[in-house]
């Protein structure tokens, strides 16, 4: 590659579609890290720790002079995180106990250009407040796949919107990168599109 461009070390298609909405071309190159928690770690420290995981390791595997954007996100509700749930009874434990109540959605971002020490590293906090849910609900939504490959077990993106009620900070963030916070780090750092 000639000239330098945007790498996203992430495989999800919700954060590759975020940038795609901003005009931001990209390629997409899927870190495999270890994404388990150390004693004693704040949420904060460890979506930052993981993001920086992936941004390491897929700078490893690129040519310098490029743009590389890294992240993670995890959804804590009174202290417990949620991660991706196992299975569809994961799923459902996990909407059961966000039915009706708040919970706060935090991500980890890491921006640089490789091969150089211009880096950054970002947390953005988001939170939802969800609208009660009936079983019937859970059980129709967790039937149709969405909540299964997704922090929290619910896509805002998608049909897990109508749980709704209200977002206090980036709904971006909410669907795992707080665009206008990665925009801004990306210009401070030099980029220009």
């Amino acid at each position: 590659m000639s000239e330098p461009h945007v790498i996203l070390a992430s495989g999800s298609p919700r954060r590759s579609e975020i940038l795609t909405r901003i005009g931001v071309p990209h390629t997409i190159q899927i870190p495999n890290v270890d994404e388990s928690t150390i004693e004693n770690e704040t949420i904060q420290e460890y979506v930052i720790r993981v993001a920086l995981e992936k941004y390491r390791e897929v700078e490893r595997q690129t040519l310098p002079g490029n743009w590389l954007i890294a992240a993670d996100t995890m959804v804590e509700l009174d202290g417990e995180w949620l991660g991706k749930p196992a299975d569809a009874n994961g799923a459902i434990r996990m909407l059961r106990k966000m039915s009706g109540r708040k919970h706060t959605v935090w991500t980890g971002v890491v921006i640089g250009e490789t091969g150089s020490d211009k880096m950054k590293t970002l947390c953005e906090r988001s939170d939802v407040d969800f609208m009660p849910l009936s079983e019937s609900e859970i059980n129709k939504y967790v039937s149709g796949g969405e909540p299964l490959d997704k922090a929290g077990a619910y896509g805002v993106q998608g049909e897990g919107a109508r749980y709704v009620r209200q977002i206090n900070g980036c709904f971006f963030n909410v669907m795992g990168l707080p665009v206008a916070a990665v925009y801004k780090g990306l210009r401070e750092l030099g980029w220009s599109d």
